[in-house]
């Protein structure tokens, strides 16, 4: 990896991260089955979003399915 892809990972790590926190905060009080629903969606599509940034930043190709790297990604999200 190049100096700037371990910074650029840094950085979404810190992005995730702090996203996710804030989730799980809000997690706390959720009230109903929506917002419950729309938290885990919310929560799904960071790691989705993730994946499609790890591709065509890092990697510069597409990821199959069933690849190692893209099963440890699904385990997070």
């Amino acid at each position: 990896m190049t100096a700037i892809d371990i910074q650029f990972c840094s950085e979404l790590i810190k992005r995730v991260g702090t996203r996710l926190y804030e989730i799980a905060k809000r997690a706390d009080r959720i009230l109903s089955v929506k917002e419950l629903f729309l938290t885990v969606m919310e929560k799904h599509l960071i790691g989705v979003h993730l994946e499609l940034l790890l591709q065509t930043k890092i990697y510069m190709k597409k990821w199959k399915r069933n690849s190692e790297i893209s099963k440890r990604i699904k385990f997070f999200t």
